[in-house]
């Protein structure tokens, strides 16, 4: 059936929509009223924009600048390989087999903590 019945069709179901978002809650919740008088609120969880899909987790970042106590960024690439820790990247689509590498990590170490200042100041390895 062509998307244009679909809408015809659901014309004559409902009466009215209303989309009330949430942004502190992270979520979306829809009134629907229907031509008989009947409600259904439904409630959904808004979408991750791109740049919050692909963030590495802030305890992946608390990880990190740990080990640069004692490791280097090679090192501490092959440590959360080897504990299947992935970078943020790797929830793209084509890229599940992401893993970190030394430039990974030491962008990872650079980012900041606050919103502030980096984590720590590194030369390039």
């Amino acid at each position: 059936m062509p998307n244009r019945e679909r809408k015809r069709l659901l014309a004559y179901l409902v009466e009215d929509v209303t989309l009330l978002k949430f942004p502190a809650e992270g979520e979306t919740r829809i009134h629907i009223r229907f031509k008989g008088g009947k409600t259904e609120t439904l409630t959904t969880q808004n979408p991750k924009s791109s740049a919050q899909q692909v963030k590495t987790r802030p305890e992946v970042v608390e990880l990190v600048d740990k080990l640069l106590d004692d490791h280097i960024c090679a090192e501490i690439a092959d440590i959360l390989n080897d504990r299947g820790i992935r970078p943020g990247g790797s929830v793209r689509r084509g890229q599940a087999s992401a893993k970190f590498t030394d430039l990974r990590v030491n962008s990872a170490a650079a980012l900041p903590q606050d919103g502030r200042r980096p984590l720590r100041s590194y030369g390039r390895f």
